[in-house]
């Protein structure tokens, strides 16, 4: 008998042995809960999209041939008349007077007086006639026909030389100019209106202009093919961009969007948007917003930073849509217990404790939970589900990252 008792007593001795190496397993796996201190954050539902940037862009042409030499440096703000650069002139002096007595003359029709001669009208079909030329050397047929329609449907005396771009009054000025370096080898250019100052070019700048957002469509902002040209220490010929000088107070972003990911309505007058690649948020003023089918034209205002921007001409963005702040948890913490959506919080007793919590705002990683009404600083906030009052979490809670295998009133060891 004293046999099996002793042998009764060993198993006992075994299984109590066994039994506390998986309580130990247990409290191990206890020990090594996952869990983090909530805090303050803040989160945004945005939309990536690329933006097409549309500014005041004023460009000063080259007057003759030759090469020019600037005293200013990119990105230098200015002001009207400030003398930009000087170009040694190519000209021999009946070539710059017969240029004078052009631009007089497109003054003369720009101002609705008589044409004294048709001078004027030859030079103008001379500079087509080598339009062509060159569009049909190049294999642009399509534009090739389309100077030669212009040409006939067209009174020349309305369509002269490269001059016709300009206004009168910028006209006067380059008269003036010319008029004054008739004798010398060089010829002034100035600024034509305050901003910054660029020497890149992007050929696209008669296409997206500030003038034309009232009538562009979805076709009109899409990507188009750039053709960047930098006027620095090039040689340059009559009607060459040499600089321009673009606004920096106002700019305008346009985009195409899906009407499924955001809606604009007539209460919504300023959209948050982030400016990617130097990560700051500007508020665009929406001045348009016009819906195409499940497309949507969104055109806003900008007053900020067009410095970092100046020779883009397609920028990546983030429209937020909509941002909130508060308390933020990992989405993978929040559960349903009990018919209620909360998290698993442990206390400073390392007790688990289920905590209900009404979601803000949420993504596929965080979301931000409502810290409740506080009826002291400090204290535990508190929610209403379903006519009932809980109270939720707060800041600096530590909750558990991870809870599929734990409960309420769990201790942690």
């Amino acid at each position: 008998m004293a046999g099996k008792r002793r042998v009764n007593l060993y198993k006992i001795v075994l299984l109590l042995l066994f039994v506390s190496f998986i309580v130990y397993l247990i409290d191990n796996w206890r020990i090594h809960q996952d869990t983090y201190a909530v805090k303050n954050g803040r989160l945004e539902i945005t939309i990536n999209t690329e933006a097409t940037i549309i500014k005041y862009e004023k460009i000063v042409y080259a007057y003759g041939d030759g090469v020019p030499s600037f005293f200013v440096q990119p990105k230098t703000r200015v002001k009207p008349g400030q003398l930009i650069g000087q170009q040694f002139s190519d000209y021999d002096a009946k070539t710059l007077a017969d240029e004078i007595n052009m631009i007089q003359e497109v003054i003369n029709i720009k101002e609705g007086r008589k044409i004294p001669d048709d001078s004027i009208g030859m030079a103008y079909f001379h500079e087509v006639e080598q339009s062509i030329q060159k569009a049909l050397f190049q294999h642009n047929f399509l534009e090739a026909l389309a100077m030669v329609e212009n040409l006939e449907s067209n009174d020349y005396n309305f369509r002269y030389s490269s001059y016709e771009r300009y206004t009168t009054e910028e006209l006067k000025q380059i008269l003036e100019s010319l008029k004054k370096n008739l004798s010398s080898d060089k010829i002034s250019y100035y600024s034509p209106s305050s901003g910054l100052v660029s020497f890149e070019f992007d050929g696209l700048e008669q296409v997206y202009q500030v003038s034309r957002l009232e009538d562009m469509n979805l076709n009109d902002i899409s990507r188009l093919n750039q053709t960047i040209l930098n006027s620095t220490n090039q040689r340059a010929q009559a009607g060459d961009p040499l600089f321009k000088v673009v606004n920096n107070f106002i700019w305008y972003l346009a985009f195409d969007l899906d009407t499924a990911h955001i809606e604009i309505n007539a209460d919504v007058r300023y959209l948050p948007i982030r400016l990617n690649r130097i990560d700051r948020v500007v508020y665009g003023r929406i001045i348009r917003h016009q819906t195409y089918g499940d497309r949507l034209l969104l055109i806003v205002e900008i007053s900020e930073y067009l410095h970092e921007y100046l020779n883009d001409r397609y920028i990546n963005t983030s429209i937020i849509i909509e941002e909130q702040e508060g308390l933020m948890v990992y989405q993978e913490s929040i559960l349903y217990y009990e018919g209620k959506k909360g998290v698993f919080v442990s206390d400073a007793n390392n007790v688990v404790r289920f905590r209900p919590i009404r979601v803000l705002l949420e993504d596929d990683n965080f979301a931000i939970i409502d810290q409740g009404e506080k009826l002291t600083m400090g204290a535990r906030g508190r929610i209403i589900i379903d006519d009932q009052t809980y109270h939720t979490i707060k800041i600096y809670d530590s909750i558990i990252r991870n809870p599929e295998n734990v409960y309420d009133g769990q201790i942690l060891r």
